[in-house]
């Protein structure tokens, strides 16, 4: 069987281009013949590493490009990049014939269900449709506009006409309105983990990218409130994005310097896990939550927002983590130093968690998506 996936690129250390990663890896060992369309990756190295037996074909349309015109012009330079992608993705599927096509709901999906060929298109949803192209409506302006007109072309070609839906979460899967087939399943655990943390170092966890929907400034916040209580403690934040200045402003105007860091995105995050004896999200929204069950493989409890949509799928409240009020900074301190001060509830979450977090390893989930192929090819 012939599946294509497209991505606009897989350059960044980010959930859906790790588990676009995985997934690929997974199904090219196991009979699949797998090609990877990318439209913009150029010269720049894949952030996750590939299997050598999946085919992988750069577009060359550099969309990255047009944001060094102004507004107006950019506008219609984006129009052409897409003429121009639609064209060449075009004669790509025609070549390879495939049986499946896969796109996210974040790039090309409204392309990918408007081609005209035999593939089932198959949308993946690894944010939550409330979010898509987030469009801040607090303010009128030519690029909301632009941003709301291109969020419902999006939304109205996934609903209307791709075959398949596949949603992480039934929260996200509740917001679609479509009368094609809509399926949950939820990520894949991507790491095999084969030792865990003693939950004895002080240290607090949290990894993400540096932006606003990671909510990373009130995680700050409540651990300036945790900072008078326990600083022998320390939050070590891993991640890269456009608030990395920001936050480090943020963090040395509240005399926090000593003890919470950022650090750039590592490909070496299972030894940091390991070094850690909490986890915690502070995400105004999500599409899943990987981080989590990476966290709670190696036996780490962790305290979250219970924030759209994930959170609550994945952590079972006060057995193997704490859920938390969205954007409540003092419930989230005081969430965390519960376990700081709480050993043996800490230990016992993190030995619920590692045993927990299995329903969502790659024996139990990828099945899911071979039974789905298998299905869509019939």
């Amino acid at each position: 069987m012939r599946i294509v996936y497209v991505l606009d690129a897989l350059a960044n250390k980010a959930g859906t281009e790790r588990m676009i990663s995985f997934k690929m890896n997974y199904l090219s060992e196991r009979n699949y013949e797998i090609y990877f369309i990318t439209a913009s990756q150029g010269k720049h190295p894949f952030s996750f590493n590939l299997s050598s037996k999946i085919t992988c074909i750069d577009l060359n349309i550099n969309f990255h490009r047009i944001y060094k015109y102004r507004l107006l012009f950019r506008f219609f330079k984006e129009l052409q990049l897409c003429f121009l992608l639609k064209k060449r993705i075009k004669k790509v599927i025609s070549i390879i014939d495939p049986d499946i096509i896969i796109a996210t709901t974040y790039t090309f999906s409204d392309i990918v269900c408007n081609l005209d060929c035999r593939a089932k298109k198959l949308i993946e949803s690894h944010g939550n449709k409330s979010f898509l192209n987030y469009v801040d409506k607090s303010s009128i302006s030519i690029k909301n506009i632009y941003n709301t007109i291109k969020r419902n072309i999006i939304i109205k070609s996934i609903e209307d006409k791709c075959d398949v839906l596949v949603t992480l979460t039934e929260g996200d899967s509740n917001q679609w309105n479509t009368s094609s087939k809509k399926i949950i399943i939820p990520n894949p655990l991507p790491i095999n983990c084969k030792e865990y943390s003693t939950l004895n170092n002080r240290k607090v966890i949290s990894v993400g990218r540096l932006v606003p929907e990671k909510g990373f400034d009130m995680l700050i916040d409540a651990w300036k409130i945790l900072y008078s209580k326990h600083n022998d403690w320390c939050l070590d934040i891993y991640g890269d994005g456009g608030l990395h200045d920001t936050l480090e402003s943020q963090i040395k105007n509240l005399g926090l310097s000593d003890s919470c860091k950022i650090h750039s995105a590592t490909n070496d995050i299972s030894s940091k896990y390991l070094e850690s004896s909490i986890y915690a999200m502070s995400s105004l929204y999500e599409g899943f939550g990987l981080v989590l069950i990476e966290a709670m493989s190696f036996g780490i409890p962790c305290v979250s927002f219970n924030c759209p949509y994930g959170p609550s799928d994945i952590i079972s409240d006060n057995k193997d983590g704490i859920l938390v009020e969205p954007n409540n900074v003092l419930l989230l301190a005081d969430s965390i130093n519960y376990l700081i001060e709480n050993e043996d509830k800490r230990f016992e979450y993190g030995r619920q968690a590692k045993i927990n977090v299995q329903k969502f390893s790659s024996e139990n989930i990828m099945p899911k998506w071979d039974k789905l192929f298998k299905s869509l090819a019939n």
